[in-house]
């Protein structure tokens, strides 16, 4: 209640809610990293690159700043709205943009975010990571298979393809438990916890969900469209019902 109240106090000191939108984050990072910016083109959309990257924590060559993340993180929202009502009024004082590139602009908060947006694309990422190199391997496949889905690609931002396998899109999704409900009408079980997961259903280009284990280093494949399966949510996993046995890698 005293947090409530508090809340309600500030924002009716300034005159603001104290939020920002995805667009007030995205501004505030081209603003504050704004010698890293890179203009998007056909293939690459507006981001910041060279510094503070995927590649640095993924021991990859990936150039894409984490920074490009921060402005759909809902769990990095959390911490920055609770940041910014810490701030005094010279660092804020009502203007969410101006209280955004302060906390930004802090080395200590600046470490944080990248730490808290990193663990929460880190798995999806490395899954990604994982599966290509493992199938890039595989005889059969040798030069054969594209990595679409590198992070600031507009494929990956608007198709949901990760990788092309012969010319299929196939979209990589790390999961906590894949399982047999029945082996003898081959119904498989896929949980993945945290928030509600986009549907790729109407996502045409997307021929087969990839789901990757982590623990068992192992990769099971399922076809994608409208019959395949069932997607629902319970407030805390990601479940989904597939109706035929997966291929593994």
């Amino acid at each position: 209640m005293k947090d409530l109240i508090k809340k309600v106090l500030e924002e009716q000191s300034y005159g603001v809610k104290i939020d920002y939108t995805a667009e007030q984050m995205q501004m505030a990072v081209f603003d504050v990293f704004s010698d890293h910016f890179v203009k998007g083109n056909d293939v690459k959309v507006d981001g910041i690159v060279g510094i503070h990257t995927i590649g640095e924590r993924a021991g990859d060559k990936v150039d894409w700043s984490i920074v490009n993340f921060f402005d759909t993180n809902r769990t990095l929202k959390r911490n920055v709205v609770s940041d910014i009502r810490k701030l005094n009024d010279e660092e804020f004082g009502g203007d969410i943009e101006k209280g955004l590139r302060t906390l930004l602009s802090n080395p200590s908060n600046l470490n944080k975010y990248l730490d808290t947006v990193w663990n929460t694309i880190r798995r999806g990422i490395m899954a990604e990571l994982a599966f290509f190199n493992k199938i890039s391997s595989v005889e059969r496949y040798k030069g054969k298979v594209v990595y679409s889905g590198e992070p600031g690609t507009k494929k990956d931002k608007f198709s949901g393809v990760d990788i092309i396998i012969n010319g299929q899109g196939a979209q990589i999704k790390n999961a906590n438990r894949v399982y047999p409900i029945s082996k003898e009408r081959n119904t498989y079980r896929v949980e993945i916890d945290g928030t509600k997961l986009f549907s790729y259903k109407n996502k045409r280009q997307v021929k087969f969900l990839v789901f990757y284990v982590e623990k068992a280093d192992k990769s099971y494949i399922f076809p994608n469209n409208d019959r395949a399966y069932r997607q629902d949510y319970d407030g805390k996993k990601n479940l989904f019902t597939f109706y035929s046995k997966p291929s593994e890698l």
